[in-house]
C-alpha cells in the first residue's frame, strides 16, 4: 500500500470512538476499551463475548492518542490503527495484529504429493477428505457461460456470505464479481449431477486468485459435506496441470479461532499481510489479568513483524 493512501485512511479515521465492553470470560468478568475506526468495535467484540457483551459508548480520541489508552483500568485494549502510527503503539507495548491475512497455496508440483510430505497426519487428513467427497459424489466443472454468473450469485453467493458472516456481512453488487469472472471462469461443484457451490477463478501471471466463492442456499451443511474441499481440490490439482505457481486463497481473521483460518493451515498455506488495509488491531494487556491472558492464550493470531505475519502461541 502506498503513502498516499495510508496517509488518506488516517486523514479519514483521525478521530476514533472508543467503547467499553463488559461480559464474562472463562468465569471472570472482563472489560476491555476498544477505539474503533469503523471495522473493529463488531468484530472484537463478536471475538471477545460471542455470547453477547454489554457495550457503551464512551467519547473520542484522536487516532494520536490512541496508544495513551493502555493507560487505563481495563483488562484489554484493542485500536483500530493505522499501519503509519504502529511504532507507536509498539513503544506503548502494544501487539499488532494484521486484520486480514492472505493465505496462499504453492502448486509447483501435485497437490497430494506436495501435502504428503508435510508427514503422515497432514497425509491422513487429506485422504480422509478425498474419501469424502468421493463418497459424496462431488464433482467439479470449469464453466464460463454467463448464464451461470447470476446463478452463482443469487443462489450461492449472495445467501452463503449472508449465512457465514450474519452481522458483518458484506455483500458486493454483482457488477463488482462480474469484472473477475469476465476475465477468468467459475468452477462448480455438483452433488449427485446437481450444482451445488462455485468460485470464481482469475488468473495474474502465475497466480490464480479466488475472490468469491458461495454455497447453494448458504447450507453450511454442505461445507460439512465436503463442497468446499472439493472446489479447492479440484483448483489445486488444476492450477498445476495449468503451470500455476500459486493459488490466492483469499483472506481470513488473523485468530487462529477462526475455522477458516484453521482450514486453510491444514493445506500449509503461504501466510502474508493484505497488503491493501491501511489499519490493524493494535491489542495491550495494561495491566496483564488473568481473563486477558486468558484470552490470548485461547486465541492465538498473527503478529505484524517488520511488515510480515509471524505466528504467535498468544502468550509472544
Amino acid at each position: 500500500m502506498n503513502m498516499y493512501m495510508l496517509y488518506g485512511s488516517l486523514i479519514r479515521h483521525f478521530m476514533l470512538n472508543v467503547y467499553s465492553i463488559e461480559g464474562g470470560f472463562d468465569g471472570r468478568e472482563m472489560r476491555a476499551l476498544v477505539a474503533d475506526d469503523g471495522t473493529t468495535l463488531d468484530y472484537i467484540a463478536q471475538l471477545m463475548f460471542p455470547s453477547g457483551a454489554s457495550i457503551s459508548r464512551k467519547g473520542r480520541i484522536s487516532a494520536l492518542d490512541g496508544p495513551n489508552l493502555a493507560n487505563r483500568e481495563v483488562d484489554l485494549v484493542v485500536a483500530g490503527a493505522n499501519r503509519l502510527l504502529t511504532e507507536r503503539y509498539t513503544l506503548r507495548g502494544f501487539r499488532i495484529i494484521p486484520k486480514w491475512v492472505q493465505l496462499s497455496l504453492p502448486v509447483v508440483e501435485d497437490p497430494y504429493a506436495r501435502l504428503s510430505a508435510f508427514g503422515r497426519p497432514t497425509r491422513s487428513y487429506f485422504n480422509r477428505k478425498i474419501h469424502k467427497i468421493k463418497d459424496a459424489q462431488f464433482e467439479c466443472e470449469v464453466v464460463k457461460e454467463k448464464s451461470w454468473f447470476y446463478r452463482f450469485y443469487q443462489e450461492m453467493y449472495k445467501p452463503y456470505v449472508v449465512q457465514r458472516f450474519n452481522d458483518n456481512a458484506v455483500v458486493y453488487e454483482p457488477d463488482t464479481l462480474k469484472k473477475f469472472f469476465d476475465k477468468g471462469f467459475m468452477i462448480i461443484a455438483k452433488k449427485n449431477g446437481e450444482p451445488v457451490a462455485g468460485e470464481i477463478v482469475y488468473r495474474e501471471g502465475d497466480t490464480l486468485h479466488t475472490p468469491f466463492m458461495g454455497i447453494l442456499n448458504g447450507d453450511l451443511e454442505l461445507v460439512k459435506e465436503g463442497a468446499m474441499f472439493a472446489l479447492h481440490y479440484y483448483l489445486a490439482e488444476k492450477s498445476h496441470e495449468w503451470g500455476g505457481v500459486y493459488v490466492n486463497f483469499g483472506l481470513s481473521r488473523p485468530f487462529l479461532s477462526d475455522g477458516t483460518l484453521q482450514y486453510k493451515l491444514q493445506w500449509h498455506m503461504d501466510v502474508a499481510l493484505f497488503d491493501d488495509v491501511a489499519n490493524v488491531f493494535a491489542v495491550a494487556t495494561p495491566n496483564s489479568t488473568p481473563q486477558a491472558m486468558r484470552f490470548l492464550e485461547e486465541n492465538p493470531h498473527f503478529l505484524l513483524d517488520r511488515q510480515k505475519c509471524v505466528r504467535s502461541d498468544g502468550n509472544a
